[in-house]
Order: C-alpha cells, then structure tokens, then sequence
C-alpha cells in the first residue's frame, strides 16, 4: 500500500522552443502520508511557540504560568512554622519606606480613612493560597519561605485596612464593616489584577524551584 503510485501534482517543464508542456508528477502513498505528517507537526510547533510567546494565556506576556491550585499537602505543622517566617522583618521595613511622608495622607484603600501610623506587610496573594499551589509541598522549607516572601507579592496597608481584609483575597474584600466603608473601588480593581499576575509568578516560582531541584538529582 504504501508504495502504490498516486497523483501528488501537475507540473510544467519549459521546452526550450517557446513551449511549456504539462505533466503530472506521482508520489506513493508513503511519501504522501510522511509529507503530511511533518506538515502537521510544524504547524503544532508553531502554535506552541505562539501560546509560549504569549505566556499561554492571552494577554499574559511573559509573566508566569497559569496557578494550579489543589488541596493543601503540607502539615499544619509546617504549615504554622512557615506562618512565623513570613514576612520577615526586612520585607516590614520595605513597604514602610518613606512612612514619614505617607503619614497624614488619604487610606487608598479607605475613603475618608488617612495613614495614622506604619503600615503592614500584607500578602497579596494569600499565604493559604500559594500554600494550596501544586508542587509547593515538593520545596525544601527555605525554597517554600523565598516564595512565601517574594517581595513583589507584599502591599502596605494601614492597621485598619489589614484587619478589615483579614484573610480575604481583593475579589473578597469590599467593605470595611466597622465603619461601613466600602473598599476604594479603582485601588480594588487595581488590585484583583495585580493579584491574578502575582498569582502566575509565583506558580512559575514554584515550578522553577522543582526543576531547579529535578536537575540537582540528575548530577
């Protein structure tokens, strides 16, 4: 079968006397078929070269991977030694920096609320979440505390805000109830998508630390 004769195309070949004559040009079932295949696989190579430009998920860039989350896999135990280690005292002072000139200002967060005093470290994506992020129990505890403490994933907030949010995503949160405030609208939104891109980064983390680890093994 594969090396019975078929019709592939119809060619012209010039005649050198001012005459083109047609002809048709075979090609057996095989070599069809082989054509067609490595066609195809071109064609899902471009694709995947244009979903990883593209960071795989539209308008995403070159940002992360998409997080997978699941059930939690660590113990509580480690899971509350982790809980004192995050955030360190370092990324405490980070999002103080230039507190003397913030004091007095409006509470982006809290219309009507003004900064009375520093702020606090707040996890954007929250430590339960990144927690819940597949290969995260496969970290060594300082791998999982560098992700824990990404600094990109930390936002000052007054006390007031940082209480009222509690364990709350920014999709969550949209009212501080103690003095019926609901949260700034724009600074929420703003928020929410700064969360969703951390979300990413952070998975990519993960996954970079597994590799990282897989490779170690392999020497």
């Amino acid at each position: 079968m594969k090396n019975t004769p078929i019709p592939a195309a119809i060619r012209t070949e010039d005649t050198g006397i001012g005459m083109k004559l047609s002809y048709i040009e075979s090609s057996t079932v095989g070599e069809v078929v082989g054509k067609f295949s490595k066609a195809s696989t071109a064609a899902k190579d471009d694709a995947y070269q244009l979903a990883k430009g593209s960071g795989g998920v539209k308008g995403t860039g070159d940002i992360g991977t998409p997080p997978r989350y699941g059930e939690r896999r660590i113990s509580k135990e480690l899971y509350d030694e982790l809980r004192d280690g995050t955030p360190t005292a370092k990324l405490r002072e980070k999002v103080n920096e230039g507190i003397e000139d913030k004091i007095g200002t409006p509470d982006p967060a809290l219309p009507g609320k003004y900064i009375t005093d520093r702020l606090q470290a707040d996890h954007i994506v929250l430590m339960k979440n990144i927690a819940k992020m597949e290969n995260f129990d496969k970290l060594t505890k300082e791998q999982q505390l560098k992700v824990l403490n990404n600094e990109e994933n930390f936002l000052g907030l007054s006390e007031a805000a940082n209480k009222s949010k509690g364990s709350k995503s920014y999709s969550d949160w949209t009212i501080y109830k103690k003095e019926k405030i609901e949260v700034d609208p724009k600074f929420r939104e703003e928020m929410i998508k700064k969360e969703k891109e951390l979300e990413m980064k952070l998975q990519k983390q993960i996954d970079d630390f597994v590799e990282g680890n897989k490779k170690d093994i392999d020497k």
